[in-house]
């Protein structure tokens, strides 16, 4: 209506710049009604959570494999999307979440088990007790041993 009313009046000599400024006015509207409902509307912050939440549980069920590449693939995300995404949510990388789930692992079995490193390093699928070792001591800084003579003493 405003639209009409400008165009009709003949004696305003700025009509046609009213009207363009009208116009521009209304299409600077609408582009901003758009942008707002995709920012309302946008899910990526709870689908990276869901997907993180998922990351976790499938980590925590999954002892037996540390690879990301795994856990990336069975939520349907690139490797490097999910360990960005993990890094964000975590402050880790998702292998070093990987990991770090890994050694809690192994010292939950050391401290409640009687298993041997040996049977510990396959129920974890190391391909050896050396590896598993290895693996121990360069995320923990401490050899098996010496966790458990800490538990011991």
């Amino acid at each position: 209506k405003m639209l009409r009313a400008k165009l009709s009046d003949h004696d305003n000599i700025c009509r046609y710049e009213i009207m363009l400024a009208l116009l521009r006015s209304l299409f600077m509207e609408i582009l901003n009604r758009i942008v707002r409902s995709f920012r309302v509307n946008t899910s990526e912050p709870k689908h990276r959570r869901r997907l993180l939440d998922e990351f976790v549980n499938s980590v925590s069920a999954t002892p037996r494999c540390r690879e990301v590449a795994y856990f990336a693939e069975k939520l349907c995300i690139t490797p490097k999307y999910l360990s960005a995404i993990v890094l964000d949510g975590t402050g880790f990388t998702a292998k070093e979440f990987i990991d770090r789930n890994a050694v809690t692992e192994i010292k939950q079995l050391l401290r409640t088990t009687d298993l041997s490193v040996k049977q510990i390093a396959e129920q974890l699928n190391f391909s050896g007790s050396g590896n598993l070792c290895r693996f121990f001591k360069s995320n923990t800084g401490k050899t098996i041993s010496d966790f458990k003579n800490e538990l011991k003493g």
